[in-house]
This record gives structure tokens, C-alpha cells and sequence, in this order.
């Protein structure tokens, strides 16, 4: 499976949206980190990552690799909240790893949650807004954009 790493920011919410899926690499996800800078990023901006599809095997050192990238880049740092929806035993353990690691050494508070409506309670997300956020997520894992 192909991997798809894709972003939204929606200022007007104060959240960044990431999909992954497919057979993901730590470039991956630092190239999309990269390319999320060239937004409207804002680093105090809370976070729903969407693992649910992704096909992982990060290293526990591709995973500090990824953390100290995130760290020495000042940019990307930022007091937030950071939810990592995740659901299959692979991914599950990826996530877990990141979390204890980054809870150590970035400044935000990470959760990892089953689904999108505990992701959104956890972000301090209204569920009006619930609808809109699915679909950007689904229309990534169907299309691979929205």
C-alpha cells in the first residue's frame, strides 16, 4: 500500500488535521512536517492526527530521530494539544512510543484516542464542527485530498 501523508490547517479552528496512511516512513512524516510551514502554520495550534489507515513500522530511534527534528526546529514547537487517533495494533504501538518520548521532550500534551470524537473533546474542538472534520479525513483516505 502506498503511503499518503496529507495536512489541513483550519485557522478558524486553532487545529492542524494529519492523515497517514498506506506504508509510511519517518520521511514521510518529517516531509509533511516541512511542508506544513509553508502555511499558515501556527505552532500554538492543536493537533488531530489520523494513524488509523497507516501501515508503520517506525524504529523506536526513527521515532527520536523525529522528535529531535521537531525539537530543534523552534518553529514546530509550540503549548498544545496533540490527539493521535489510532486503532490497529502496528500503529498503536508506533504512537505509544512517540507518545512517551515526546511527552519527555516537546511542550504539548499528547493523547492517543480510538476515534475522531475523542480526538475532537480532547482538542477542545466543538462537535458542530464534527461533520467537516470527518470528511476532510475521509476524503484523504478515499481521494487522497480534499
Amino acid at each position: 500500500m502506498k503511503a499518503c501523508a496529507h495536512y489541513r490547517i483550519i485557522s478558524d479552528l486553532q487545529l492542524v488535521i494529519e492523515y497517514f496512511g498506506g506504508n509510511l516512513t519517518i520521511e514521510d512524516v518529517i516531509n509533511t512536517k516541512k511542508q506544513e510551514l509553508k502555511e499558515n502554520y501556527d505552532p500554538s495550534f492543536n493537533f488531530i492526527v489520523d494513524f488509523r489507515n497507516a501501515r508503520n513500522a517506525f524504529t523506536q530511534e526513527e521515532l527520536k530521530e523525529y522528535i529531535y527534528f521537531v525539537s530543534r526546529n523552534k518553529e514546530f514547537v509550540g503549548d498544545r494539544k496533540s490527539a493521535i487517533i489510532s486503532n490497529n495494533p502496528l500503529s498503536l504501538v508506533t504512537t505509544s512510543i512517540y507518545a512517551m518520548y515526546g511527552r519527555n521532550s516537546l511542550p504539548m500534551q499528547i493523547k492517543i484516542v480510538e476515534n475522531l470524537n475523542e480526538a475532537m473533546k480532547w482538542c477542545e474542538v466543538d462537535n458542530s464542527n464534527y461533520e467537516f472534520i470527518e470528511d476532510v479525513l475521509k476524503n484523504y483516505k478515499n481521494n487522497g485530498e480534499v
